[in-house]
């Protein structure tokens, strides 16, 4: 008997893990995770925001290059089925996350 509850239970975990995986803040905590350990965009401004399993992308970068990881990561996040890109690539972004020197 305490077996049969044990594998219920287990089985009742594992479909509220799956289930909250692919609900829309679990996207949003994964996207927003994997853009903070991005060696690329980890610097960037970005926010993330899911509804209905669309991922809409705001912020600013400072290469077009951090947009496209961006997008990227987000495409890519299980659950994710449409991205929103509304990130704006601004220059001055990239000058100020730099470290500067006193001469």
């Amino acid at each position: 008997m305490l077996q049969r509850f044990a594998t219920v239970l287990s089985a009742a975990g594992l479909a509220m893990t799956v289930a909250c995986s692919r609900s829309d803040s679990g996207i949003t905590n994964a996207v927003k995770a994997k853009l903070a350990a991005d060696d690329t965009v980890k610097a960037s401004e970005i926010s993330v925001d899911t509804g209905a399993n669309v991922v809409t992308l705001n912020g600013t970068v400072g290469t077009s290059a951090a947009k496209k990881r961006a997008v990227m990561i987000a495409r890519n996040t299980k659950g994710v089925t449409h991205v929103i890109d509304d990130i704006v690539v601004d220059r001055e972004v990239a000058a100020t996350t730099g470290t500067v020197e006193e001469k």
